[in-house]
């Protein structure tokens, strides 16, 4: 919770104030602005914490379940891949095992 809250990602102000041309008068007021979102966003976290803390739970519960489910997409994918290999010759076989790890031929099927 103790991240701090940016209109503009720290390292983009003095190009953002570089592209647009800003004043100084306009830089002091932006940091004004952001000083004011930091304190809005600091009062938030602290009164919603146990709303983020659960979110924040529920997120994870939902990236575990979702690489569970990918392992076993994943050892199906390995188990049929199997099935083929099964079905070439030594040859072709030989053929496959080079190919791994180079990028995919462009698809001609494409329009």
């Amino acid at each position: 919770m103790s991240r701090e809250a940016h209109l503009i990602p720290p390292g983009m102000a003095e190009k953002f104030a570089t592209i647009v041309d800003l004043t100084d008068e306009q830089k002091e007021k932006i940091k004004a602005i952001e000083a004011n979102f930091a304190k809005t966003y600091q009062e938030y976290q602290v009164a919603h914490q146990e709303e983020i803390q659960a979110a924040r739970q529920a997120m994870e519960t939902a990236r575990q379940a979702m690489n569970k489910a990918m392992a076993s997409l994943q050892e199906q994918r390995q188990a049929a891949m199997e099935q083929i290999k099964a079905l070439l010759t030594e040859e072709q076989r030989q053929k496959v095992q080079n190919q791994q790890g180079r990028p995919p031929a462009p698809r001609t099927d494409q329009k």
